[in-house]
């Protein structure tokens, strides 16, 4: 049976409330309630989950720490990221490009902070952008990191215009840094 918790993820001015839920396998993600997003894309046109696996790894701009390897599955219901157990290749924090980005403030039980989430060359990336938002990164507790990484996949995949297909990494900085641009 999964469990459930409330996330509040908030964009602009429009705060959404999300159940975090964490499944007997080893999965996490949102249970959705309703369809978001301001690209104006046909949710039904979003490939459905990403065509291989994919490393999250934990980065200070130059040195990175892999986080795990995961499959990510979203409809509009539903966002799920399930650990996988397939080989792929990680890209150097240098491949960074910012192409698009919007900022998203995160509330989850007593952890909140802003973050700054881009995409570009293949890499969805999130820098904290306060100092509750680097605590919860820099932090022992998992379950605040990944719902910090659900908020920002759907963030990209609803808000950015990205699908999980184009998605071959996620960077989370672990230090305040400078974007590179692209």
């Amino acid at each position: 049976m999964p469990t459930s918790d409330k996330v509040i993820v908030t964009i602009g001015n429009n705060p959404e409330t999300h159940d975090y839920v964490e499944g007997s396998d080893g999965s996490f993600g949102f249970d959705l309630g309703k369809s978001r997003g301001i690209r104006g894309v046909h949710h039904e046109e979003i490939p459905s989950s990403t065509a291989e696996a994919i490393p999250v790894l934990f980065t200070d701009g130059g040195s990175r720490d892999l986080d795990g390897i995961y499959t990510i599955n979203y409809s509009p219901a539903r966002l799920t990221i399930k650990p996988a157990s397939k080989k792929v290749d990680i890209p150097d924090p240098k491949e960074i490009r910012n192409m698009t980005e919007q900022t998203l403030n995160f509330l989850y039980q007593t952890a909140n902070g802003t973050y700054e989430v881009t995409f570009g060359n293949g890499i969805v990336t999130l820098y904290p952008k306060d100092e509750p938002a680097l605590t919860i990164v820099t932090s022992s507790d998992r379950k605040a990191e990944r719902a910090v990484l659900a908020s920002g996949l759907l963030t990209a995949i609803e808000d950015l215009g990205v699908t999980p297909v184009e998605i071959r990494a996620v960077y989370i900085f672990k230090v305040f840094a400078d974007k590179p641009t692209a």
